[in-house]
């Protein structure tokens, strides 16, 4: 199955690995506004836009130009600063580029449409255009889609000659530009069969700038960049993968065999009912037990298999498809690599997003997701001690949110008590807002937990209207997209503990979230390493109808979450039980690479 690669995440991979100057990591205007920039250009070119812009009528270029500025404040620019004046209060440098920006794009792209009506010059302009291209190289396992969206192409109608321009309103980084700017002329050539086309990047702010990249200097880089998209990929291995799951596979009947004698000497008869399935972390054996043979005496029996086997962990014994199995600790673990999933993961909705969150993978190599749409996935709790994997697998889920939305459709709050889970993400594009990235001992959690309860009644409110009981069904009649919003917190335990005035306040508006929130689009996935009864009793255990339950310390934390026991003998590194509806299901977390996490932002 081909593999989809964005352009930005080329993008992204390159200036990872560029040291910028401090220079060069000064923007001129806030991520925050930067989206709005784009928005406006975007509505202000779009020919089935309200607001386009040659519905504005045209009298001298001077007129017409300053008409255009008018048009552009009181109805695309006003509305939403003032929309938005909380996030901005303490912005107004950032507000003031902001605006220099705009005039200075206004001047630009109304003497470019003035110019070619005045010359004769039939142009074709298309905002955020699509493109998509198919690679394939000799040696590659598997062909590339590489997928890109364009701010504007420019094209003449006579010549079919064309340009992508590519907005900024900062200081970029000259590496990543340049590669951008091979990507899409790549992209575009190969649809157009045209290869003379430029790429123009121009900065409108606070002073314009532009800069303009040749065929000849683009057919270049192409070349040097491709090979990287195959890295990215994970397609330059022509060798088939050893597959993560190895079905019937005859060494392993040797220690069934033993298994089986072990019993035997207790005076309990089992039987192998089926071949044993091994997987990344563990050895699966399915068993059938003899007559008079109890599940709670196989279970009783663990430690004396632990010790015959030399095993430095407890087998695990559970029911798995009504099946008695026993699960034993392979010598030579594994780990399963985000890249390797990302076929499994959900195709895009341009309009609804997707809201399925990764939890992990099972011995059949089957992904299971959490919902957040249905009601017993809506909020999600995730349990485990140190090492047990709890902040790499939310970087895992919030990557496999990133990868199936857009941040038209998804927007994150993140709540980091200890600094150290989520700075990564400081500059996504995904945060809902400046303020989205809370560390609690310079913004208290309260706060933004209180702005996610008024954003849910006021949503509740604008789905009144139109007689609409969610958000999917609001954003299907109207066609108005609206982000599904994800609070996520690690270290819960840390975060309620700093005093009880906060505490309180913490725990009523997830109260309020937890009980209201899943129509209005607003979802809550609390992590914490002390699942104790005073910790989950009461507003987690109420509100999170999903569990997460990686390593535990202890059988009666595993209690405390599951509801029985068992997440005490995991094996930790993303080791996990999934508990919506039903029993648990024994589940493992790929692992995302710190190298690989500024893909994902």
């Amino acid at each position: 199955m081909p593999v989809k690669v964005s352009v930005t995440k080329i993008r992204k991979k390159i200036m990872a690995g560029v040291q910028l100057t401090s220079d060069e990591n000064t923007l001129s205007s806030s991520l925050f506004l930067c989206r709005i920039f784009h928005q406006v250009f975007a509505r202000l070119l779009k020919k089935e836009s309200p607001f386009f812009i040659n519905k504005i009528p045209k009298t001298s270029k001077q007129e017409w130009e300053k008409a255009v500025l008018d048009h552009l404040y009181k109805h695309l620019v006003c509305p939403v600063l003032s929309k938005n004046k909380n996030i901005l209060n303490d912005k107004s440098r950032q507000v003031i580029y902001f605006w220099q920006a705009v005039k200075n794009m206004n001047e630009w792209i109304t003497d470019l449409l003035w110019t070619s009506e005045k010359d004769k010059i039939d142009i074709f302009i298309t905002p955020e255009k699509p493109l998509e291209h198919k690679i394939y190289k000799d040696g590659w396992s598997d062909s590339v889609i590489l997928t890109g969206i364009a701010d504007l192409v420019i094209g003449i109608q006579k010549t079919s000659d064309w340009c992508i321009v590519e907005l900024k309103t900062g200081k970029g980084c000259r590496e990543a530009d340049l590669a951008q700017a091979a990507l899409y002329h790549y992209i575009l050539s190969s649809k157009t069969k045209k290869k003379n086309g430029v790429v123009s990047f121009i900065r409108f702010g606070p002073d314009k700038k532009e800069l303009l990249f040749q065929s000849s200097k683009l057919i270049k880089t192409q070349v040097k960049i491709i090979s990287l998209i195959g890295e990215i990929a994970n397609v330059t291995n022509s060798k088939k993968k050893e597959p993560i799951i190895k079905k019937d596979k005859p060494l392993l009947l040797n220690q069934a065999k033993q298994l089986i004698e072990i019993f035997k000497e207790y005076g309990k008869e089992i039987s192998l009912d089926g071949m044993p399935i091994s997987g990344p972390s563990f050895i699966r054996y399915p068993i059938k037990p003899g007559k008079g043979v109890k599940l709670q005496q196989i279970k009783l029996t663990v430690v004396e298999i632990q010790h015959r086997l030399s095993l430095d962990s407890a087998p695990f014994v559970s029911i798995d498809k009504g099946k008695v199995v026993i699960d034993i600790k392979r010598k030579n673990r594994k780990t399963l690599y985000f890249s390797e999933i990302l076929a499994g993961l959900s195709k895009k909705d341009k309009i609804l997003g997707s809201s399925k969150i990764l939890v992990g993978i099972d011995l059949d190599h089957n992904l299971h997701f959490a919902d957040l749409s249905a009601p017993d996935n809506v909020h999600l709790l995730v349990a485990g001690t140190t090492g047990s994997g709890k902040s790499e697998w939310l970087r895992t889920a919030i990557a496999s949110l990133v990868y199936t939305n857009s941040p038209d459709t998804l927007r994150f709050v993140l709540i980091d008590p200890k600094r150290t889970a989520f700075k990564y993400l400081k500059e996504s594009k995904f945060l809902l807002n400046e303020n989205a990235l809370v560390y609690p001992d310079e913004n208290p959690a309260q706060n933004i937990l209180g702005y996610l309860a008024n954003e849910m009644d006021n949503r509740y409110k604008i789905f009144s209207y139109t007689n609409s009981d969610s958000r999917d069904e609001y954003v299907k009649k109207t066609g108005e997209i609206m982000p599904r919003i994800v609070c996520v917190c690690d270290e819960y335990f840390d975060l309620i503990e700093r005093n009880k005035k906060e505490k309180k306040a913490i725990e009523q508006h997830i109260n309020r979230l937890g009980a209201k929130a899943r129509a209005s689009g607003i979802h809550l996935v609390i992590a914490t390493r002390q699942p104790s009864r005073s910790i989950i009793k009461g507003t987690l255990d109420v509100n999170m109808p999903a569990k997460i339950a990686l390593k535990m310390s202890k059988s009666i934390e595993s209690n405390m979450v599951l509801g029985e026991k068992g997440a005490e003998n995991l094996l930790g590194s993303g080791d996990m039980l999934f508990k919506d509806i039903g029993d648990p299901i024994r589940l493992q977390s790929p692992y995302l690479k710190p190298e690989e996490r500024n893909l994902y932002i």
